[in-house]
């Protein structure tokens, strides 16, 4: 259990709150505010709902042996008459929640290119050397979909990014996002994730690497000449707790 509470201390350091579409003065804002209704859904993969499950993201990040973020949303709001709506899908009603959760990425992989389009090889012999799917930095459809979905139904929306690389994310679902936080593989501790996400500890966390706003200016660096990401190197919202 020792490692699990050192890996709880540092998750504030290693969270990183990308951007925020509204701030409130003195540089506080409690994402999700625990006397709402919370809407929450988990990465959700193109043809394998079983490989969340398998690759324990869900229960990692959502449903921690001790208190994860869904389990810390039922313990605070359930006491106060409010309702927590969990969907793996991103299929349940959103009529009614005021704020949304939805959590989005890649599944755990060792080294690589990450998990988006077809693996680390062009080819392979089992294809009979037809071609796979190219290698993207997007977001898996689905999970586009899911942002869509929710955080245009929903009035305030927080999406929690688990990837294991920077992933593009285009500028229209940016626009409905009120605050875009990268969690990161291969082991955010679900509580340390809690801790932040309801403001019981504060974002610290900076970016070690540039995120891009496109694949296509990739490699980019700090430095490049016409230096212009979606967030530049060293980049990370701090907040405060107020509480």
């Amino acid at each position: 259990m020792a490692h699990c509470e050192w890996q709880r201390g540092a998750q504030p350091t290693a969270i990183i709150r990308l951007g925020r579409k509204r701030a409130k003065p003195g540089g506080y804002e409690l994402l999700v505010e625990t006397d709402q209704d919370l809407d929450s859904c988990t990465l959700e993969l193109a043809e394998s709902a079983a490989l969340t499950e398998a690759t324990g993201l869900a229960e990692a990040i959502f449903n921690h042996n001790q208190q994860g973020v869904l389990r810390r949303a039922k313990a605070g709001t359930t006491a106060r008459g409010a309702q927590v709506t969990y969907s793996k899908v991103g299929s349940a009603p959103t009529a009614g929640s005021d704020v949304a959760v939805v959590v989005v990425g890649e599944t755990p992989y060792a080294e690589g290119f990450g998990d988006v389009g077809g693996p680390e090889w062009a080819f392979d012999p089992e294809d009979g050397g037809v071609p796979r799917e190219a290698k993207s930095l997007d977001l898996q459809a689905v999970d586009q979909a899911v942002i869509d979905k929710v955080c245009g139904a929903i009035a305030k929306c927080v999406v929690l990014v688990v990837p294991g690389r920077p992933q593009v994310i285009p500028p229209a679902q940016l626009s409905t996002i009120d605050a875009l936080v990268a969690s990161w593989l291969p082991g955010s501790q679900g509580e340390g994730v809690a801790d932040v996400l309801f403001g019981q500890r504060p974002f610290t966390g900076k970016l070690s690497h540039t995120w891009p706003r496109s694949a296509d200016q990739e490699p980019i660096n700090i430095g490049d000449r016409g230096y212009d990401p979606l967030y530049r190197f060293g980049w990370g919202l701090r907040t405060t707790v107020s509480r």
